[in-house]
């Protein structure tokens, strides 16, 4: 019965499906673009165009093809330019150009061939360098464009018989000049290779060079102590769980308890001073936040973790008692005319997002410390003092979770 009824009702108001977005009036194709001119860019093309007489124009697309695969990239009413980008050498390229109606009617497609610029692939690839580093090997490379790139690097296997080429790092970044060192490895010769891939998965051929990582360990903390200067952050809390000067450097980064050096004596700049108790030669140093919960917790905003500092070295130091000498700014001035610059850094999150919740990505970076290069022609020190300007709650107070310090040891004192 009920059958009966909806064949009924359809009869009477005739049933059809409905359709999706705008209703089509016409299936008259508009004409072509005109006056079609490219400029060649990195890697692509800026291409201009006049539009058709067709007042039912509703965008224009350009079709091409990148490494076998179908891209496509639009362009509305409002502007008369499109980008082309993708192109991993610089041979002549087709691209075709369709007009669109507001009937989705597509026009025949006018052809334009373009000539790309070195593409991004190929100019990061010719501007890598490559040195020894301490545990491995320091690569600089020049982004222009931004271009969000990968760089493999791979080594042989000295301890093979076949000395197998291994990838050991994979770097994903966009950064401009970029600065990144492999580590972990032992000091002997090995040929490292190095190959740049972008998000179009154009490749640069491999780049091979042949290195021996400088030697460097990790320096005994059983030696390290606190050396108060003037002007320096103190923390009054010398006992129990957390807030201890000791656990700025027990090796607890405080995944499971409550693991941390806090200076709760507001002040600024924001400074504190360690003895190393050897003069050595650094390569790097590692800064841990305030953590608990596998970095899910305190990390980053969610404390008084420490976002941005400078970091000084020296062999020995003044004995001034002048706290306007301790607590000078000014590179140059005060004790940063006595001191080494060793390496300037900050505390950024992989996701980018600075004000919002931390994600698992961040919380598994900061999991892993965030580790600073020294200079490499630094001289060796005793003495370190971190020059604290910024943390991620905009405080004058210092927590961390733990340092650790690494390079050559040069005399024991």
């Amino acid at each position: 019965m009920a059958a009966v009824a909806l064949a009924i009702l359809c009869a009477t108001v005739s049933c059809k499906e409905d359709t999706i977005g705008q209703t089509p009036s016409d299936s008259t194709p508009p004409a072509k673009v005109k006056n079609v001119r490219a400029v060649s860019i990195p890697g692509g093309a800026q291409i201009t165009y006049d539009l058709p007489d067709d007042p039912d124009m509703l965008y224009v697309k350009a079709v091409w093809t990148v490494n076998g695969v179908e891209k496509n990239n639009t362009a509305s009413l409002n502007t008369r330019t499109l980008e082309i980008k993708g192109f991993g050498s610089t041979d002549p390229q087709e691209i075709l150009l369709y007009s669109v109606d507001r009937s989705q009617n597509v026009s025949e497609p006018e052809s334009v061939t373009i000539t790309p610029d070195t593409p991004p692939v190929t100019t990061i690839f010719e501007s890598i360098e490559v040195t020894p580093a301490f545990g491995g090997i320091r690569i600089t490379w020049s982004n222009p464009t931004g271009e969000d790139l990968t760089i493999t690097v791979t080594a042989n296997d000295t301890l093979s018989a076949e000395g197998e080429m291994k990838e050991v790092d994979v770097v994903y970044t966009s950064l401009r000049d970029g600065v990144y060192s492999v580590r972990g490895l032992e000091p002997k010769k090995r040929v490292f290779g190095v190959m740049v891939r972008d998000r179009w998965d154009n490749m640069s051929p491999v780049k091979t060079i042949e290195e021996t990582p400088l030697y460097e360990e990790k320096l005994n903390k059983q030696l390290w102590s606190r050396e108060e200067l003037p002007g320096d952050n103190l923390s009054a809390r010398q006992s129990g769980s957390g807030g201890r000067w000791l656990e700025l450097y027990d090796d607890n980064i405080g995944l499971t308890s409550y693991n941390w050096w806090y200076a709760n004596e507001p002040k600024y700049p924001m400074l504190f001073t360690l003895d190393l108790g050897v003069n050595a030669k650094l390569s790097r140093h590692a800064l841990w936040h305030y953590m608990m919960n596998n970095g899910n917790t305190y990390t980053y905003g969610q404390h008084l973790n420490v976002k941005r500092w400078k970091l000084y070295g020296a062999a020995e130091y003044s004995a001034s008692t002048d706290e306007a000498y301790w607590t000078a700014e000014e590179e140059g001035t005060g004790w940063k005319a006595d001191w080494t610059l060793l390496a300037e850094c900050v505390t950024l999150k992989p996701s980018g997002m600075d004000n919002s919740a931390v994600t698992q990505e961040d919380a598994d970076f900061a999991v892993q410390g965030f580790q600073f290069d020294c200079a490499l022609d630094a001289p060796p020190v005793r003495y370190v003092r971190f020059h604290i300007t910024e943390t991620w709650q905009n405080s004058y107070e210092i927590i961390i979770g733990e340092l650790t310090f690494w390079g050559q040891v040069q005399s024991n004192n």
